[in-house]
């Protein structure tokens, strides 16, 4: 390699072409997501009790499978009104965009917790319908059955999500307690 050569490289690491590459990450999210970006991270962060925060949820959740199961959210809004301002945001979303899985989800989850049990199932059941290998949709739906005692369908849920993913520990959790309560013991133990 000549001395006139020995800068020249395959991907430059120069201030000029970091800030390139930052805008064209910025210029694709917008072309992905849209308008629905904004909505969806305040949502997240009502229903999740997330104040002052720059990260962009939307991303870190659809560009990246592992973020859920690397980083625990606690679905815990500070007020029962944040939940009802989520709700209206995801609707917002899904208003927008009506193939949006990842809204129904949320709003599904949102709608559990102020016990809207019929709707939480409808908006799982829709992601699902959306993304037939939505393994979170699976769990979550299993959930609400699971809260309405209906222990049968709820362990076809969490079956149908351990099928997506074999390593997904809680849906094992929730169908041996969902076996429990059938007092199918032997099988709550598998």
């Amino acid at each position: 390699m000549t001395d006139e050569n020995k800068n020249d490289s395959i991907v430059s690491t120069s201030s000029s072409s970091l800030i390139r590459v930052g805008n064209s990450i910025s210029i694709t999210n917008k072309l992905l997501y849209g308008e629905i970006e904004e909505l969806f991270n305040n949502a997240f962060c009502l229903l999740n009790g997330i104040k002052n925060s720059n990260l962009n949820y939307l991303f870190l959740i659809e560009s990246n499978p592992n973020h859920r199961k690397t980083t625990k959210y606690s679905y815990r809004a500070e007020k029962n009104d944040d939940y009802i301002e989520a709700i209206n945001l995801f609707t917002q979303i899904i208003a927008k965009k009506n193939n949006h899985a990842l809204s129904y989800e949320m709003r599904g989850i949102t709608q559990h917790f102020l016990k809207e049990y019929k709707a939480a199932i409808e908006d799982f059941s829709k992601a699902i319908v959306i993304n037939p290998k939505y393994e979170y949709a699976y769990y979550n739906r299993g959930n609400v059955k699971a809260n309405l005692k209906d222990y049968k369908d709820a362990i076809e849920d969490y079956s149908k999500a351990i099928e997506i993913n074999p390593k997904y520990e809680s849906a094992y959790n929730n169908r041996g307690s969902a076996k429990h309560y059938l007092k199918d013991y032997i099988g709550a133990i598998d």
